[in-house]
């Protein structure tokens, strides 16, 4: 008989899963608590922006290959493997992660379970997570050790996420049986017999793996226009305001990551500036800092409610005066602010923080001295 596949968490990684297994050819009941992303989601509507992924759910959810529910009931009696894939954030204040939606998932769902399955974790945790959640799976279940946890962390990569789903280049599980391997073997028989690798481990190293993982290089390069204002108060002091814009077509990423082909940004600050070498000066340069403002437009961020973060910014300027109507000059701009792209990245919940630095070179038009 087909396995029939749960997946608990809605975000950015648990709908891409879900639309992925049932285009496997599983059938699915994802699951959240939030009832507005179930409606979402069950109308084929994708509250993020993810390339291929809307039409994929659409097709699977009109088929009736793939559902979405906000009861754990109805999960545990449906599916013989449920998917983990709740968000981890960072604790606010803290380096430490936020676990809270994982327990709350264990809690909810163990309860119900009352026969054998098998629970697989996909969320990013710390070491140590996974066996204190098969323990409290035994503790809670009515079917005890039948309720047996497995992990399997993800390797999604923004705007590749169904491509490494349905044709990842390795599979990790961490697993404390021959059962829950070759349950998991099962799952993923079309990628095994594809050729991908499929590393078998204990739960630490499963863990490991994915901590490690995300160390891989991302970056993106962009190209901007843009222009920048300053009023000098004295030789010394000064404000300052700026603003920029990299179109859609000017971004290009390199490392783990796929380019933004759709996506622009609007930078704009204002800040105070301190002149170590004065204004006035063949040589001038100054250091500043201020409040920043970040828009985003384009077809990957259309489903954000808020489209602009808030933040800080810092900065270098030299200055080179060539006559009393020009000057050059050279800008290091950094600007700090959290993304709010909820499911958007990865699986965290959580608004993660973000830098960018801007490099720029102009001809500025001295008014006055």
């Amino acid at each position: 008989m087909t396995l029939r596949i749960t997946v608990l968490g809605t975000g950015y990684l648990g709908a891409t899963h879900a639309a992925c297994m049932a285009e496997l050819g599983f059938e699915v009941l994802g699951m959240d608590v939030v009832e507005e992303k179930v409606t979402a989601l069950s109308e084929g509507r994708v509250p993020f922006y993810e390339p291929d992924l809307e039409p994929l759910l659409r097709k699977h959810v009109e088929s009736g290959r793939l559902r979405f529910t906000t009861s754990y009931a109805e999960v545990a009696a449906f599916g013989d493997v449920h998917f983990l894939c709740v968000g981890t954030p960072q604790r606010e204040g803290e380096y430490a992660a936020d676990l809270r939606y994982v327990d709350a998932v264990v809690e909810g769902l163990a309860p119900h379970l009352d026969r054998q399955t098998l629970v697989v974790g996909k969320s990013t945790v710390p070491v140590g997570t996974a066996a204190r959640l098969a323990t409290r799976f035994s503790e809670l279940a009515p079917a005890g050790a039948e309720a047996e946890l497995a992990w399997n962390p993800e390797f999604l990569r923004e705007g590749f996420a169904i491509e490494d789903t349905l044709r990842p280049d390795r599979l990790v599980i961490g697993v404390h049986s021959q059962r829950a391997e070759d349950t998991l073997r099962e799952v993923y028989a079309q990628a095994l017999g594809s050729g991908t690798p499929l590393i078998v481990t204990d739960f630490p190293t499963a863990e490991l793996v994915k901590a490690a993982s995300g160390q891989e290089f991302k970056q993106e390069v962009g190209i901007a226009v843009g222009g920048r204002l300053g009023v000098a108060f004295s030789e010394r002091l000064g404000l300052q305001a700026s603003g920029s814009y990299v179109p859609s077509g000017l971004r290009f990423a390199f490392g783990d990551t796929k380019q933004t082909t759709d996506a622009s940004l609007f930078f704009g600050a204002a800040k105070l500036a301190f002149f170590v070498l004065p204004h006035t000066a063949p040589v001038s340069f100054q250091i500043n800092g201020g409040l920043a403002m970040v828009k985003r437009g384009g077809e990957a961020y259309r489903a954000l409610d808020d489209k602009t973060s808030l933040g800080g910014t810092v900065g270098a300027q030299l200055g080179l005066r060539l006559g009393p109507l020009q000057n050059i000059q050279l800008a290091v701009d950094t600007y700090l602010y959290k993304q709010n792209l909820d499911g958007l990245t990865t699986d965290s919940g959580d608004a993660p923080s973000q830098r960018d630095v801007q490099i720029s070179i102009g001809f500025g038009l001295p008014l006055g001295r």
